[in-house]
């Protein structure tokens, strides 16, 4: 059956958060108008129609039997797909009260979360082994919505949880079907339709509209807000809305708060404009300083889909406001509200979908995605002076899509495509004077430059404009030979105009000798495109050297390589799925993975000499030493989950659904050697990972009351695998630093009070334990370069918190 995709967006640039009660007045006023026909029709049901079709009290081996649609486009059971995927239904969503994507991952086993890590995009992601965000990419309905460039931009409240029907994890390489960027996995939020939204649709009862909707608030003046309608106009026409809202003030951590250098605390610095930074001097800031401590979060997302018979129309929107200071040492950084990064996606896109007779379907995608990074963002920390350094940058995406899928017979079905894209985008590259006001044609100093002797209007920072594209074709055939098996063998073929052609084979081996018993045999390649700002990313200072015959002179800088390629995976994979009985499962996956061609920090002097040591802008200027990125080194990481599940239902109101899963995960990287001359690169252990982690948890239903605990213990974190200062001093360098495991458990209790309205409370770090994650600097040691301005024992993680809430449903 072939799977009808959607997609989205609405495009304006915000500065600056709205104030979260203007955003909650324009929120509830969207409510009143456009949802008061849905409203006025709520009626009461009997309790017996209380069940949904959100996968409500499911046995075991139907959770195991859903549908998924983004392992091979098509739908099919998740049990017969060639991936290990995992679903999140609407009903765990709803009973766990997710908010959020990162909340809905941190769960999964083969997941590590960093939570509050990066000043750029405050979460980082690892799946298998696998580190970063731009390593698998996000969909909603099969069609993309993480940046169409491949930027890297936050995954927290701004996409829509609250939207889906179903949450599709699939993990491992999926460059077969998808082309570029599904290295690690590929995330599928499937809509709800206008019949999920109601009571007794599981009953043959399809009402015109329906909505849902949840408001929550708690300590820290934190507020999330989100609401999703559908309306059926006629058999022909239908539409959905979704929009949420979410502002978190944060708690001053006590790491924060309590941290003292020279005899001063955060307050002391911002009062004086005077901060002691860790680079072994103290700066003065000449730019206005707030007293005020704050760095708060806030996002959106926006949605809206229109079905026209077989045509659909989607636009969507998310934007994040998050601060740059996150993760830095309070004397190293201004925590000020006006010092964050705001990243923003906006997508549209139509899809056309139709049937010939019963066997061959087509469907036709039109996309336009446009990624944004807001002109007011800033650094403002001990490399920029403490003064505020503004970035730019923007990337757009269009796309055309043609999917056919042909049954031949009811043991053979053929899906094949083809793709054309073309980009244009602008990286982020230096730390700006100015704010740029032309998006088109950017331009500004180097922060810093204009005081430089000789330099009036300062050095001029390089932006890029770059086109290109890229053209994709993939075919896949499944063929079930006996009942018990289903082969999958596919293949994808790409030409990007900035690199030579990718070919990415998958093959897929699933057999069911029984109802309850599945094996899996997978293989699957996938590349990573070196994202605009990968290849062309550029950073460093200027400093007056109080010498008359070269006054100006730079000790480092990163400059781009255009040339730069993609990296590649290669995934081996056995699992195995036994149903012991009606109410108890244990599942085994194992994997093995290949990565080749990493992006690595070179000395452009000993790479090709791109750059004769001086700054093109600036080609009197020298600089001391310029880095540059190239492909080199590989490597090689392996590991598998254990995982329980027991599902008991025991009445049409009373069930419980647990899981215990234990993950595993090692492997080494080809990484430079900080303590050799020639620093040649060395085998070592990979970083960002917690080697073993153990998840257990569920959910507990009794008639109108609900508990959902859950509990990740993580072992000894190791610190970040690009980091050369982060080896052990004085061994071969073969070893990661490591800080301190965790235990995080997070409880959600849960009371239907009416039959439209439930009332909850979510308690996060429920042990209110001095948690720490893997950021840039964990691990480093004092003195140990420029991740010294981190926190060396990880980034700090909130104490205990609470939010209470309702969800309503008409």
């Amino acid at each position: 059956m072939l799977y009808q995709q959607s997609s989205n967006m609405l495009k304006f640039r915000t500065s600056a958060p709205v104030a979260p009660l203007a955003r909650l007045a324009g929120l509830a006023l969207c409510i009143v108008l456009i949802l008061s026909p849905a409203i006025s029709r709520a009626q009461a049901l009997d309790s017996a129609l209380i069940k949904q079709l959100s996968a409500e009290g499911l046995s075991l081996d139907d959770l195991a039997n859903l549908q998924v649609i983004g392992v091979t486009r098509t739908a099919q059971r998740s049990s017969d797909a060639p991936a290990t995927v995992r679903i999140v239904t609407a009903d765990q969503i709803r009973l766990r009260g997710y908010q959020s994507l990162s909340e809905v991952l941190a769960d999964l086993p083969d997941i590590k979360i960093e939570t509050n890590s990066d000043p750029r995009w405050q979460n980082d992601v690892q799946i298998r082994g696998v580190f970063g965000m731009d390593k698998f990419i996000i969909l909603l309905d099969g069609v993309r919505i993480s940046s169409p460039t491949n930027e890297i931009i936050p995954v927290m409240e701004n996409y829509p949880v609250n939207l889906a029907r179903q949450i599709e994890v699939v993990y491992g390489p999926a460059s077969a079907v998808y082309g570029a960027d599904a290295l690690a996995g590929v995330i599928n939020i499937v809509t709800k339709k206008p019949e999920d939204l109601t009571q007794g649709a599981a009953y043959g009862a399809v009402p015109d509209a329906g909505f849902q909707g949840m408001l929550q608030g708690g300590q820290y003046d934190t507020f999330i807000g989100n609401f999703v309608a559908a309306r059926k106009v006629s058999d022909l026409v239908r539409f959905t809305i979704t929009g949420q809202y979410f502002y978190d003030r944060q708690p001053q951590l006590d790491a924060v708060r309590d941290y003292r250098k020279n005899g001063g605390d955060i307050n002391d610095f911002h009062r004086s404009g005077m901060f002691p930074t860790d680079l072994g001097f103290t700066q003065t800031t000449s730019a206005p300083l707030s007293t005020e401590i704050a760095n708060p979060i806030t996002t959106y997302g926006l949605y809206g889909s229109l079905q026209i018979g077989d045509l659909r129309l989607n636009v969507f929107r998310n934007y994040s406001h998050t601060p740059s200071s996150t993760a830095n040492k309070p004397n190293n950084a201004v925590y000020n509200e006006s010092n964050y990064f705001g990243h923003a996606v906006t997508m549209f896109n139509a899809t056309y979908a139709t049937f010939f007779g019963s066997n061959f379907g087509s469907t036709t995608f039109l996309t336009y995605s446009l990624y944004d990074l807001d002109n007011q963002s800033n650094f403002r920390n001990a490399f920029t002076n403490m003064n505020p350094a503004y970035l730019f940058s923007l990337g757009r995406m269009f796309k055309a899509e043609e999917l056919l899928t042909y049954t031949a017979t009811n043991e053979l079905s053929l899906t094949g495509g083809i793709t054309f894209e073309t980009f244009f985008a602008i990286p982020r590259g230096h730390d700006l004077e100015n704010v740029v006001s032309d998006a088109e044609n950017p331009s500004s100093p180097i922060v810093g430059s204009t005081i430089l002797p000789g330099y009036p209007q300062g050095i001029a920072a390089r932006f890029f404009k770059l086109n290109y594209n890229n053209l994709g074709t993939f075919a896949q055939v499944q063929y079930m030979p006996v009942p018990e098996l289903i082969l999958t063998l596919g293949a994808r073929a790409d030409r990007d105009s900035r690199f030579a052609a990718t070919f990415n084979p998958r093959l897929g081996v699933v057999y069911r000798p029984s109802a309850r018993l599945t094996a899996k045999a997978l293989y699957g390649s996938a590349f990573l495109a070196p994202s605009p700002s990968s290849a062309y990313d550029e950073f460093g200072s200027f400093f007056p050297t109080g010498d008359p015959a070269a006054p100006v002179a730079s000790a480092f800088m990163r400059l781009s390589n255009p040339d730069l390629g993609p990296q590649r995976i290669q995934t081996f994979e056995l699992s195995l799925r036994a149903g012991l009985t009606d109410e108890l499962s244990v599942s085994v996956q194992g994997y093995y993975n290949l990565l080749s061609g990493l992006f690595s920090q070179v000395s452009d002097a000993a790479s090709g000499n791109r750059y004769n040591g001086a700054y093109p802008l600036a080609p009197g200027v020298p600089v001391f030493y310029i880095e540059t990125i190239i492909n080199q080194g590989n490597q090689t990481n392996y590991g598998g989950t254990v995982q329980v599940d027991y599902v008991q239902k025991f009445s049409a109101t009373n069930r419980v659904a647990l899981y215990a899963a234990l993950s595993l995960v090692d492997g080494t990287v080809d990484v430079l050697d900080t303590n050799s001359v020639n620093r040649g690169l060395v085998r070592s252990e990979i970083g960002g990972v917690s080697p073993v982690m153990f998840r257990i948890g569920g959910d507990v239903v009794i008639d109108n009351f609900s508990f959902s605990p859950r509990l990740i213990v993580a072992t000894s974190q190791r610190s970040h695998p690009q980091q050369g200062a982060a080896f052990q001093p004085g061994t071969n360098n073969t070893k990661r630093n490591l800080i301190a495991g965790y235990a995080l458990l997070n409880l959600t209790a849960r009371y239907q009070i009416l039959k439209q309205a439930a009332v909850f409370v979510r308690v996060q770090n429920a042990l209110n334990q001095n948690i720490r994650n893997v950021n840039l600097g964990a691990g480093v040691p004092e003195g140990g370069g420029s991740a010294q301005v981190e926190f060396p024992e990880g980034a700090p993680q909130n104490p205990v918190r609470a939010t209470a809430g309702i969800q309503f449903q008409f």
